[in-house]
């Protein structure tokens, strides 16, 4: 099959045109698709894409799940993308684009709910790419057994799973998991550096961090521990040393810490790359850190760590089984601290802060060569390969 006779279509929970929708990999992936030759018909199934009266539905049952969680607590958490409504109502926006698109020889589902394979007509061959089912999110990520509701969901996702041709995760534990789990063949194609990437001057990029004081975390809330303890390490690296350094945080908020009012701390909330002015800064702040820090134990957001490293960035973290797996135990493109606590923050901070130059210098190309590979230009030609000898 030449490139140009192949045709995926690709469903997506959200506008795949959009740079917003899951934290960007719809967007970069069709669009690498698309470049290296594919054509990409793209389906939003989500809630936005609905007809009014359904959207309405949704409204309520949303409202619903928020006044069972309200009485229930959080766990077990049940949405509106676990519905058996919502299931029905996504496998017929599917079968509607299929028909509409007669000749595409590829579905592509960036999610492990919705296969296309269980459809009266669907294509050749199926594809599901996503992070983690629902199953390893309860149990792994959240640590806790599935409420009755979320079973449902999780028995409904299986048979997808099940079904579809081709299943690829995003991270080589979840394929071991998956494997475990499923008994089937999980694939994964490596890590990607999930955005567009940028010319920039390499030695210059270098030369501003060895100079620099400023150390970056960038995350949700559920890391909030971790620029908790950066904030507090950096409190008491200052009051011992003449020169300071900075923390600057992307994703957080000024009023979710006290610490987070210090001096040497500023807050930029999140920073959308769909805005250009949002877009600079976020790069500005990447090209001046002398570290990225998020030594959040388990899941750290490996996904703003491996851009940053691509920036000759080294980084301050607690290694889990995917960046181990990814780079080794050893680690000479930033510190592996032991836990998430401003004791080992401090510490590797004062390492970096104390080295050579040249030292430091070796570690920030080594943060780039780790990763310079993980573009998605490669990551696409690696689907497509895969789309067109299966």
């Amino acid at each position: 099959m030449s490139l140009s006779d192949t045709k995926i279509i690709m469903f997506t929970e959200g506008d795949a045109n959009s740079v917003d929708t899951w934290s960007n990999i719809p967007y970069f992936l069709s669009q690498n698709l698309e470049q290296a030759g594919a054509i990409v018909y793209k389906t939003d199934i989500s809630p936005s894409s609905s007809p009014k009266a359904e959207k309405f539905l949704f409204l309520c049952i949303d409202f619903a799940a928020h006044c069972l969680r309200k009485i229930i607590g959080n766990n077990p958490v049940y949405e509106l993308c676990r519905t058996s409504i919502y299931y029905r109502s996504v496998l017929r926006k599917m079968e509607k684009s299929l028909v509409q698109h007669p000749d595409v020889n590829a579905c592509l589902a960036l999610t492990f709910s919705y296969s296309g394979a269980l459809l009266a007509k669907c294509p050749p061959r199926t594809f599901m790419l996503c992070d983690w089912p629902i199953e390893y999110l309860i149990k792994i990520q959240q640590n806790r057994n599935p409420g009755i509701l979320e079973k449902i969901a999780i028995k409904r996702q299986i048979k997808e799973i099940s079904a579809a041709d081709h299943v690829i995760t995003l991270f080589p534990d979840v394929q071991k998991y998956m494997e475990e789990t499923y008994k089937r063949k999980i694939l994964y194609l490596g890590n990607v550096i999930n955005s567009e990437l940028i010319d920039f001057p390499d030695q210059e990029t270098i030369d501003k961090k060895i100079t620099g004081s400023h150390y970056l975390f960038i995350g949700r809330q559920k890391y909030i521990h971790s620029a908790i303890a950066l904030a507090h390490a950096a409190g008491q690296y200052n009051k011992t040393h003449d020169s300071k350094i900075h923390i600057d945080i992307i994703g957080l908020t000024e009023e979710m810490s006290p610490l987070f009012s210090a001096s040497y701390v500023q807050c930029h909330g999140y920073l959308s790359k769909g805005n250009m002015e949002q877009k600079k800064l976020y790069y500005d702040l990447i090209f001046r850190a002398k570290a990225i820090v998020n030594t959040t134990e388990g899941w750290n957001g490996m996904s703003s760590l491996i851009e940053a490293m691509y920036y000759n960035t080294p980084v301050i973290i607690v290694p889990n089984p995917n960046i181990q797996k990814t780079f080794g135990d050893q680690c000479n493109f930033g510190v592996y601290c032991k836990n998430d606590t401003s004791e080992e923050i401090l510490k590797a901070i004062l390492s970096i802060q104390s080295m050579p130059d040249k030292t430091y210098a070796s570690m920030c190309r080594q943060a780039h060569k780790k990763v310079e590979t993980f573009t998605w230009a490669d990551y696409a030609k690696k689907l497509l390969s895969l789309i067109q000898n299966h």
